[in-house]
């Protein structure tokens, strides 16, 4: 019989001091702070029952210290309903929003911030699992592994000997396909903590149909449900080759293998070895994980007319690039600003953000001709000094017109 490792056991999800943390790191942000949501301070102030101008004013004029008696009530609030195993929480409101990039029409879920902390405690809590299971190329949605991690790796990549051949796959529908079921079944096998597997499949109930776009739980789900396709195109893609002296021997049919969620990338140094391990990883997602690829792969040789188009990048060898769309999107908001600059107006908030996004683009890319055309770093100075005021207006409690300020 073989033994599974199981994580997770030492975990309680109940304890008042793990929640309060989780609701904090939920608070804070991954990179963008939810403190200054409307969603967020009308929540607080319904738990709490203090009028929602005192905590937007305490918000603001950066005194949350003093509302951390409110997150500890949260954190019992919630402890109890786990122990209780009564989750009584309000309906994911849906909405499809088109891509700015792509086009492509995405159904969003928008959970309510009570939810959204929940899901927050079930990613800490099964943190040790996700280390041990989610493979070490998958990009996307996990700290210090998204664009600029695994662009690292493709860029290394391109340029060896054994990256002749290349073929990208990409599942249909992903997050909505994802079954509960098996997903569920792959969590009890892996997770020995009875209210972390009840609190979790609660969760997933509480979506209309697979996981849910825009959900941070969602991510890591996807993230871990995948990582079995991951981990079989790692360990499973061979064939057996006969010899005389030392028998069969496991021949890898690709060199490198990267998932970018739902998108994943295979290479390799022979076209026929390359197909054949697309069909079989293929076959193991439909069969084993019960979801689709699309049938639009097709096997590509490396080169400067068939590069590898990959999490927003262009990858040659000895050359990245920014793919067309991203490129001409993003250099509109630079060529709006130099405009505006040049007639000496100000630079309004919402093109000083998209700059200071946009910008991070070019810097991880051979772009250094277009940069110093547009004055990029000229730029981004002038936008880092329109957001630091802005910032700094809204600690004060000023809000005044910030087209006032001039960056010339």
């Amino acid at each position: 019989m073989i033994n599974i490792k199981r994580y997770c056991k030492d975990v309680d999800i109940t304890n008042v001091s793990f929640i309060e943390d989780c609701i904090f790191k939920y608070l804070n942000g991954k990179k963008k702070s939810k403190w200054g949501r409307r969603d967020v301070q009308k929540f607080l102030s319904d738990f709490s029952g203090f009028d929602r101008e005192y905590i937007r004013f305490k918000i603001t004029n950066n005194e949350k210290y003093e509302l951390f008696p409110i997150i500890r009530d949260i954190a019992v609030y919630m402890s109890n309903s786990i122990k209780n195993k009564e989750l009584k929480l309000k309906p994911i409101r849906y909405h499809t929003i088109v891509d700015g990039m792509t086009h492509k029409e995405r159904v969003i879920g928008v959970q309510h911030p009570l939810h959204q902390m929940f899901d927050y405690v079930v990613v800490e809590g099964l943190h040790s699992m996700f280390d041990a299971k989610i493979g070490v190329f998958q990009c996307a949605s996990i700290p210090k592994r998204g664009q600029a991690y695994g662009k690292k790796y493709v860029n290394k990549w391109v340029n060896e000997k054994d990256t002749t051949y290349f073929v990208k796959g990409d599942i249909k529908q992903c997050f909505p396909s994802i079954p509960h079921d098996k997903l569920m079944n792959f969590i009890i096998r892996d997770v020995k903590n009875s209210l972390l597997v009840w609190l979790t499949s609660r969760l997933l109930t509480m979506f209309n149909s697979g996981l849910s776009i825009g959900s941070y739980l969602s991510q890591y789900l996807c993230n871990y449900y995948l990582s079995y396709a991951y981990h079989y195109a790692s360990e499973q893609l061979f064939k057996i080759r006969e010899t005389k002296k030392r028998g069969d021997k496991r021949i890898r049919l690709i060199s490198h293998i990267l998932f970018y969620m739902d998108d994943f990338l295979l290479t390799g140094s022979s076209k026929k070895d390359l197909k054949r391990a697309m069909k079989m990883l293929i076959k193991y997602i439909n069969d084993f994980l019960g979801l689709i690829v699309k049938p639009n792969w097709k096997i590509n040789k490396l080169s400067e007319t068939e590069p590898i188009d990959m999490m927003g990048f262009v990858f040659r060898k000895n050359r990245t690039t920014i793919r067309e769309k991203i490129f001409l999107k993003t250099r509109r908001y630079f060529l709006k600003v130099k405009k505006l600059l040049k007639q000496n107006k100000s630079i309004p908030l919402h093109l000083a953000y998209q700059c200071i996004s946009a910008n991070g683009w070019y810097v991880n890319t051979n772009s250094h001709k277009i940069r110093d055309k547009l004055n990029m770093d000229e730029i981004v100075s002038k936008c880092k000094k329109i957001i630091s005021y802005h910032h700094k207006m809204k600690r004060s409690g000023i809000y005044e017109d910030f087209s006032k300020f001039s960056t010339t």
